[in-house]
């Protein structure tokens, strides 16, 4: 098992640079994974607040849970 990789980072110019473990390469040298990647990647950007990589952030820079 272990952990699994999967890094995408797409620059300004479209320019794609791609890790992932040997599990996740398919992703990146499928047509399959290339076409969800393109998909998500021309999908509209919808703006649902703080986030951090998609993923709500329970806790924003600056503030802290202070009901511990």
């Amino acid at each position: 098992m272990g952990t699994q990789v999967l890094l995408l980072a797409v620059s300004e110019t479209g320019l794609a640079y791609t890790f992932a473990t040997a599990k996740l390469q398919p992703l990146f040298t499928q047509p399959e994974g290339k076409n969800l990647i393109q998909a998500c990647l021309n999908a509209p950007t919808v703006d649902a607040g703080p986030t951090s990589g998609g993923v709500p952030n329970p806790n924003p820079i600056g503030h802290r849970d202070q009901s511990a």
